[in-house]
This record gives structure tokens, sequence and C-alpha cells, in this order.
């Protein structure tokens, strides 16, 4: 059975020029004609691409393409547009470019083969285009996997995520261990209320430079400091309709807590280097994994910000405190990567779930998740139809909190390297006390024992020398060996 071609509609006053191109492309394309805007817009279903002359009539300053053009855009968004005319006229092509247009050709200067390649290349933007659409769809539905989970905690940020997303005003404090999934509380805030068309912009202060927060978040004008050569629009200001979300707002500043709360009480902001005051209408929600009631009493962040930040607070709870969602959000992660195209494994065996439930994920769900993808991969290097307990890390299969069961090793029929497993016992001790410091080096030898962290590098320096093979396990200990 052939492939169903694509058709292409020429849409030009010329009829000689029209019939010309048309008998020119259609042993590749199906090919329809206009001669008018009115005739192609009865034409547009199921068109793949329109080449549509700028003048639709011969007097010179005709701009009945243009205008044809921005009714397509407003119909049929996705629907790929190449204009032509017959003039060398450079102002009209970059209006034609801003009104979306996605090509511009002149018409006495492209032969028959580059139309063809033009329409193939407006084709393959479009694909992509659908593509990329489809993705972000999928995204959508997948993406949300803090909310899965049947614990009353995870029923009740949901019930407060409809409520403030419908409001879509309320400001939102989002607060939870790191990895809880803070960021994607916030999309779904915008997602699932009346703002969802509008812009979501995302922006944590703590990862821009502390003399570029007050620019980055509100923007500035020209030469408002040294290297301000160009105005700039800031996060705020971008978000413009839609929801803003503040990542890690425990750690801004006090010069620009100050700047904060005002914008929060008035939602009107000044570019810096100007006084001109700009208003915009936002849905803020903030998130937070630090202590703020303690970060009050030691002066370090305003009461009267804190006040205002949490209009609505949505807690987050961590991982250890609703072991009984493990399975469903492991088989979710396990289902979105089936969906990715990325695993053929049916599942998880049920003695790996059991491992999974009793660890206590000091990184919370994103640690879930990346140890699903890793587990994944060994199970298909095994040649596994599940994910068993083998195949998970060995800190998880290793190191439990919750349980006080002996651990049973398996000796196999050949026993063991003694020295290489209890190095990769150590290694997974490194890895868990990493994990639960996010990565701070300074923290994790004082909760090993070890007398500084220079004695932490080494003894991870000593195993990789040792058996290079097992730094590759623990992805938090391979970057330690390698810095």
């Amino acid at each position: 059975m052939s492939e169903a071609r694509e058709k292409v509609l020429v849409v030009d006053d010329s009829a000689e020029f029209r019939d010309a191109l048309g008998d020119a492309l259609e042993d590749d394309f199906d090919i329809d004609l206009a001669a008018s805007a009115e005739e192609a817009q009865r034409k547009l279903a199921g068109v793949g691409v329109v080449l549509l002359d700028v003048r639709l009539k011969e007097d010179g300053v005709n701009r009945d393409g243009l205008l044809l053009l921005e009714a397509i855009r407003q119909s049929q968004p996705e629907l790929p547009v190449v204009m032509m005319t017959g003039y060398a006229d450079i102002d009209m092509a970059v209006e034609a470019l801003r009104l979306g247009a996605t090509d511009f050709v002149q018409k006495s200067r492209v032969d028959v083969r580059e139309f063809r390649k033009v329409i193939e290349k407006a084709l393959e933007r479009s694909k992509d285009k659908r593509r990329i659409a489809s993705l972000e769809d999928d995204l959508r539905r997948l993406e949300p996997w803090e909310m899965v989970g049947d614990d009353p905690k995870i029923q009740e940020v949901r019930r407060l995520v409809e409520m403030v997303a419908q409001d879509g005003y309320t400001t939102v404090l989002v607060r939870g261990d790191t990895g809880t999934g803070k960021e994607l509380v916030a999309r779904a805030v915008h997602s699932r209320g009346w703002r969802r068309e509008a812009p979501f912009v995302a922006v944590s202060p703590q990862a821009l430079p502390r003399d570029l927060i007050e620019s980055e978040l509100f923007g500035h004008v020209k030469g408002a400091f040294t290297d301000a050569r160009e105005p700039r629009v800031g996060y705020v200001e971008k978000a413009q309709g839609g929801v803003l979300f503040l990542d890690e707002v425990g750690e801004l500043p006090p010069e620009m807590q100050v700047k904060l709360l005002r914008f929060l009480e008035t939602r009107t902001f000044a570019r810096l280097g100007s006084t001109v005051e700009v208003k915009v209408n936002v849905q803020i929600v903030a998130a937070t994994n630090r202590n703020l009631e303690q970060a009050i009493r030691q002066g370090q962040f305003r009461e009267d910000l804190y006040f205002r930040l949490k209009s609505m607070e949505i807690r987050i709870p961590p991982l250890r405190e609703r072991p009984d969602d493990i399975p469903s959000l492991s088989d979710h992660f396990l289902f979105m990567f089936r969906q990715q195209g990325r695993t053929k494994l049916a599942g998880i065996s049920p003695g790996a779930l059991r491992l999974l439930s009793s660890y206590s994920f000091p990184g919370n769900i994103r640690e879930l998740k990346n140890i699903i993808e890793r587990s994944m991969q060994f199970a298909a290097n095994q040649g596994h139809t599940l994910i068993e307990a083998s195949d998970l890390p060995l800190d998880v299969q290793q190191v439990s909190k919750t349980t006080t069961s002996p651990i049973m090793l398996p000796l196999g029929e050949d026993g063991i390297n003694l020295d290489a497993e209890l190095a990769r016992i150590e290694l997974a001790y490194i890895q868990n006390a990493l994990q639960q410091t996010e990565g701070k080096k300074t923290e994790a030898w004082r909760v090993l024992g070890l007398n500084d962290r220079f004695a932490l590098r080494r003894r991870v320096k000593r195993i990789g020398e040792a058996y290079p093979h097992l730094i590759s396990s623990f992805s938090l200990v391979q970057k330690l060996y390698y810095e």
C-alpha cells in the first residue's frame, strides 16, 4: 500500500504561475490550487503546507496574502505557510516572518527543485513540532509523579493543588525535603488552573550570582550597570498572566527579601535602573526545604515575607512517611520509561518491591526514579524480564534504616572475593551518607564517623584504585572519586 502523499495548497492570483507550479509538483505532492484568500480558506482542511503569494492582486500594494497568513495563524497555528513574492521586497519578507511564516521565497530566484526542498523542509519542521507537542502531552500526563499514591497525606496535597489552581491568585508556599517534587507541585498548580495557557516560569534565586538576582528577577534598562548594554526583561515579567515559581526562596539575601515583599504586596516593580512601575498579573508559587521558622528566629528571613508567602502552605511528605506508595510509584516510573521506548520490562518483582519499600530514601521520590532508571538497565543487561532484587543498587539491597532483620548475603557456589565485597559495602555506606547530606562532603564524613573530609576522599581513592569497576555503581561516590 503506497504511503499517503502530503497535500500542498498553492495560493496565487496568477493562473499561469499557479498552474505551472502545480503541474511541476504534482508528481511528489497532492496539489490543490486557489486564486484568492476566500477560496484558499475553503480548501485548508487536510493541507500539509501552504504556498502563499504575498500580493494576491497585481496592484503593487495588495496585502491579501499577509491577511490570509494572519487568519491561518489564528485558525491553524501549526500549519506551515511559505510566502512567495515576485518582488525583491525585504520589508515584506520581514513582516511575513514576524507574522509566523515558515519561510519566504522570491519566485524568480527559485526553481522547481528548490520549491520541493522548501516544501520538504516546512513539512519536516511541522512534523518536529507535532512530535514535540506529543512529547509535551506525554510529559504533562507523566510528570506529576509526586501526586501518585493513595496515602492520606498525598491526597491532601492533591486537594490543595486543585483548590489554589482554580483560584489562580493565591500565593502558595510549597515545603518539603529535597527530591519530594516541589517544582512539579508548582507545575501542577499551573496545569490544573485557568492560567494553564499562559507561561510557567521557574527560577531558583540561589542559582543566580548574588549581584545579578535583582536584574534576573525584575529586569533592567540599558545602562543600569556596567555590562547592561541592552535592556532585559526579567523572569517576573516573562511570567505575565501565568505562574512564577520561585525555588529555594529561603536562600534569598536580605535586600532581595525586601524587594520581593514589596512585589508580593503590590504586584508591581521597577526594572533595575528605572523608576517606571510595571504591573504584572501572576500567581506566585514559592518553595523551600529550609526551616523558615528557625531562619526567622536567627534573623535570616523576614517574618512579614514569610506570612505573605504562606497565604496557602502545601507540605509534601517525604517518601519515608508513605512507604505504601512506593510500589505504585515504582510501577509508575517503569511505565513512564516504557512509554518513552526505553525498556520492555514487564514489571518489578515482589522481592525487589519489598527491598524498595523498606529503604529509607534520603533522596525521596527523585532518588526512587533514579533507582528504577538504573535498575531497569541492569535488568536488561542480565536478560531479566522483571527488575529483580539483584538489579537494585547495593545500598538499597543492604542498607535499610527501617528493618532490623539480619542481612543475608549469597555466597554462591564459587564463594566471593571478600575484600571486594567489603569495599562494595563501604562504598554503599558512603553513597548513602552523601545522599543524606545532599552531596555535602563536609557533612558526610561526620555522618560516617571519619576524622575529616580528607579521610573520606582517601578511602574512596583507595577503593577506586583497587576495584575501579565498583566506583561506577555509585553516582555520588564516582563524582567524589574524579574530583
